[in-house]
């Protein structure tokens, strides 16, 4: 019955309240991309470790700026050791980017603004004294916070990290989730399709969606309708991942044997159905630490909790603080009218503040869903939403 439907809200907030943190692993940095940490993290050292030269150039005294030819005794170029150079009145060296400036000299001349006659300089432009010079810990001090607990290891933060002597960190890891797809009438797109059967899709959808939030370890299986070989194969296959979504087989036809499989005392149920269209009987539960998720065998139905539902679970799983989908407020450019009184997530493509609600909404249909940017979320609390009112849009 309908009343006893969870909410769509209720529904998240259950899968927020039930799943809990992967454990944290040491990781090698180079492991660590896209990734979540799970401790702070102190720069070892100082950035930049030493007085650096923001260019190419000449270092000298600035003290010298009266003096009209300087003595040019030697060079130094990036990763040298310059600690024992040592400028005495009216010297100077040659210096690029990046190296590190003598202890004697305190500015950096542009090479533009110098002309060298053989082993002299002359100077024509002189800067203000410390010019061109990166002070030592500028960016960062040793045992300064360079990360925290929960920040994710996009492609700057690793650099950044990494250029702090940083080698090994503390991550929640990625998720181990197996994706089992039932059905006997399915087929893979490589046969000739035979009467009465359809080539198998929804692996394509959940495994891309999943992979949108990171490179996950990722198995699937294939089941056909045959409860007894299904059971066992829960039982003894996939009790080594932390997340397992199954497609298909959950509503209530004689041979929807997913529910059936999920009736096992190991297995804790947290909701099984929605008040929602599409994706109604869409189940979520708990065998110790490990999550499973049955979603309708609808393409459109099941792409729908993924996005919704699962990819949040996933991204908790991993640490992520905001697990939950992107939503945006749009305008409606038309009026929409619901029937059954159930919550509506609807294809649709943004137009600049406004949304546009697609054709062919069924839930057996992807074609709608392959032009979408985003899903119009209507909570079924009236029968209408009129054009111009501002409603919840999911990112996709």
């Amino acid at each position: 019955m309908e009343a006893d439907l969870i909410t769509v809200e209720e529904a998240l907030s259950r899968i927020g309240q039930n799943v809990s943190l992967l454990a944290p692993k040491l990781m090698s940095i180079d492991d660590a991309s896209g990734l979540v940490l799970a401790e702070d993290l102190r720069s070892k050292i100082n950035m930049p470790p030493f007085r650096q030269s923001a260019m190419d150039g000449y270092a000298v005294r600035f003290e010298d700026k009266g003096v009209e030819y300087l003595e040019l005794i030697g060079e130094v170029a990036a990763g040298v050791d310059a600690s024992s150079t040592q400028l005495k009145q009216g010297q100077a060296v040659r210096i690029f980017t990046g190296a590190m400036v003598p202890d004697s000299a305190d500015t950096v001349i542009r090479q533009e603004d110098v002309v060298q006659l053989n082993s002299r300089i002359k100077i024509d432009i002189w800067p203000k004294r410390g010019a061109n010079i990166r002070p030592e810990a500028e960016q960062t001090s040793k045992g300064e916070i360079i990360a925290k607990s929960g920040d994710v290891l996009n492609p700057a933060r690793l650099s950044y990290v990494a250029g702090m002597g940083v080698s090994k960190l503390w991550c929640y890891p990625k998720a181990n989730i197996a994706v089992v797809i039932t059905g006997s009438e399915l087929q893979k797109n490589t046969e000739d399709l035979r009467p009465g059967c359809i080539y198998e899709s929804n692996s394509y959808a959940i495994i891309g969606s999943v992979k949108n939030i990171d490179n996950q370890y990722l198995k699937v299986f294939y089941l056909n309708d045959e409860l007894k070989y299904s059971i066992e194969v829960f039982k003894t296959q996939l009790d080594e991942y932390d997340c397992v979504i199954f497609s298909g087989g959950i509503s209530v036809g004689d041979y929807d044997f997913v529910a059936q499989i999920l009736d096992d005392k190991s297995v804790e149920k947290v909701f099984y159905k929605v008040k929602q269209k599409p994706g109604k009987p869409l189940f979520f539960g708990k065998r110790d630490q490990q999550y499973i998720f049955a979603l309708p065998g609808n393409p459109a139905a099941a792409l729908t909790c993924m996005y919704v539902y699962v990819n949040p679970a996933i991204r908790k799983m991993m640490g992520w603080s905001e697990f939950y989908t992107d939503t945006i407020n749009l305008s409606l450019k038309e009026t929409i009218e619901l029937n059954g009184g159930r919550s509506q997530f609807l294809k649709a493509k943004q137009d600049g503040g406004s949304v546009d609600v697609l054709e062919y909404q069924s839930s057996a249909m992807l074609k709608s869903f392959a032009e979408a940017d985003c899903l119009v979320y209507l909570n079924g609390e009236k029968a209408c939403y009129q054009k111009g009112e501002i409603v919840k849009c999911y990112k996709l």
